[in-house]
C-alpha cells in the first residue's frame, strides 16, 4: 500500500484534508503485487545460488589450489574456519592443536590461511631478524593487534615504534636497576620458599603451579613499581 501526500489536489479516493494537504491512499492491483513478490523471490533465489556457488568454489580452491594446499590438517580446517572457531568457542583450541600436531606432524594447517609449527628450526625464520633481506617478518595484525593497546603494543608495533618503546623500557631492565631491586625481589622469593617448606612438612601434595602463579605476578608488580 502506497501513501501519497498532495497539496490542494482533487482525487477520487480522497480520505481527508489536513491544513490544505490531501492524504490519498492508492492501492496497487493484485497483478502488480504478484509481480513484485515474484521478482523479489527470484532475486533472493539468485543471491542464494551465487552464495552457495562461491562457497563451493572457495572450498575447492582451498583444498587443491591454495598455496598452503599441500600442508596436512583436519579437513574442515583446510577449507573453512569452522574447525578453528568450534574449538576456540569450546575453550579447547590449545588441546585440539596439540592433538593435530601429534596426528599430522610438526607443521599443520589450522585454517585456510594459517599454519602452526612446533619445530624449533621454524622459530628463527618466523620471529628472527633477517639480515640483508629487509628486516623481520611483519606480525599478523589479526593475531597481535587484537589488544587494548592496538598497534602501539610493544609486541605488535612495527620495527621503528618497537625500537622507541624498547628504549623507554630498557632503563628499568638495566643491570643497575635490577641490582637496586635485588634485595626486594629476594625477600619475596625467600617468603615463597618458606611457604613451600611449611606446606611440605605437612606431608600433603603441593600444587606448585598455583604457587608459581601467585609468586610471579607479585615479583613483576614489585619490579614494575
Amino acid at each position: 500500500m502506497l501513501l501519497e501526500l498532495r497539496e490542494h489536489a482533487e482525487h477520487p479516493t480522497l480520505k481527508g484534508v489536513l491544513g490544505g494537504f490531501v492524504i490519498a491512499v492508492r492501492v496497487p492491483n493484485i497483478a502488480t503485487l504478484f509481480s513484485r513478490c515474484s521478482t523479489t523471490f527470484n532475486v533472493h533465489v539468485s543471491d542464494a545460488g551465487q552464495y552457495l556457488s562461491y562457497q563451493v568454489l572457495s572450498i575447492i580452491y582451498c583444498l587443491y589450489f591454495h598455496p598452503l594446499a599441500s600442508y596436512p590438517g583436519p579437513f574442515l580446517a583446510r577449507c573453512t574456519r569452522i574447525w578453528y572457531v568450534y574449538h576456540l568457542v569450546k575453550g579447547q583450541l590449545p588441546f585440539a592443536v596439540d592433538q593435530v600436531h601429534k596426528k599430522y606432524g610438526h607443521t599443520v594447517r589450522l585454517a585456510p590461511n594459517e599454519l602452526a609449527f612446533i619445530d624449533s628450526e621454524a622459530w628463527k625464520p618466523i620471529y628472527g631478524y633477517k639480515y640483508g633481506t629487509g628486516g623481520e617478518m611483519p606480525k599478523d595484525p589479526q593475531m597481535y593487534h587484537n589488544t587494548s593497546a592496538g598497534k602501539l603494543s610493544i609486541f605488535a608495533a612495527p620495527s621503528p615504534r618497537h625500537g622507541e618503546l624498547r628504549r623507554l623500557l630498557s632503563h628499568g631492565f638495566s643491570e643497575k636497576a635490577l641490582r637496586a631491586q635485588e634485595s626486594i625481589i629476594q625477600s619475596y622469593l625467600d617468603l615463597f620458599v618458606a611457604r613451600l617448606r611449611n606446606l611440605s612438612e605437612k606431608g600433603a601434595p603441593i600444587d606448585i603451579v598455583t604457587w608459581y602463579n601467585v609468586c610471579t605476578p607479585l615479583v613483576i608488580a614489585v619490579h614494575a613499581s
